[in-house]
């Protein structure tokens, strides 16, 4: 009797060590989650992009200063041949594709040199105008 009770103890055991198991199954194969860090993060975007990840970053040519910028942004209105008397509104589609545009990184310094080169292109066209018609009156 004792020797079917101490099965029916060890039966009894071994069903709740299963019950317990089944509540909280330990699977050796499963991984714990993963998490990913910032450079994670970069070097899956790198890779999407086509870039290398494990090549050293190229370094930036130099940063052109704020005048050698204004003078390209004012070549660019000078080749597009955009007009002086019109808005900014009106011209800036003709010049927003050219790589040029980017240069000056801020709209509003975009809109700030516009505005300036047009009022000094404005004083030229009317000085222009004025020796013109100097030129064209005989002198009496």
């Amino acid at each position: 009797m004792q020797i079917e009770s101490a099965r029916a103890n060890i039966a009894e055991e071994s069903e709740e060590e299963d019950e317990e198991e089944d509540e909280y199954p330990e699977n050796d194969n499963e991984e714990a989650p993963v998490e990913f860090t910032e450079e994670d993060i970069a070097y899956q975007l790198a890779m999407m992009q086509g870039e290398d990840p494990e090549e050293e970053p190229m370094q930036e040519e130099e940063e052109l200063d704020d005048t050698a910028k204004r003078q390209i942004f004012i070549s660019l209105l000078e080749d597009k041949e955009i007009n002086p008397f019109n808005t900014w509104e009106s011209e800036m589609p003709k010049m927003v594709q050219d790589p040029r545009y980017s240069m000056v990184r801020n709209t509003k310094q975009r809109m700030e040199i516009f505005g300036e080169w047009a009022r000094a292109r404005i004083a030229l066209i009317k000085e222009e105008k004025e020796h013109e018609v100097k030129e064209d009156v005989p002198p009496l």
